[in-house]
């Protein structure tokens, strides 16, 4: 789990940092963007 305040810019930038870690970079945004559309 990534500990978003403890990252280096922790505002926008920390979804870039959270996408540029380890794994699927498609897989996360996939997820991020079914977040975005369900929390409308």
């Amino acid at each position: 789990m990534i500990e978003i305040d403890r990252l280096r810019f922790p505002t926008d930038t920390a979804v870039a940092t959270i996408l540029k870690t380890s794994g699927s970079g498609i897989e996360k945004a996939r997820l991020l963007f079914f977040g975005i559309i369900l929390s409308a």
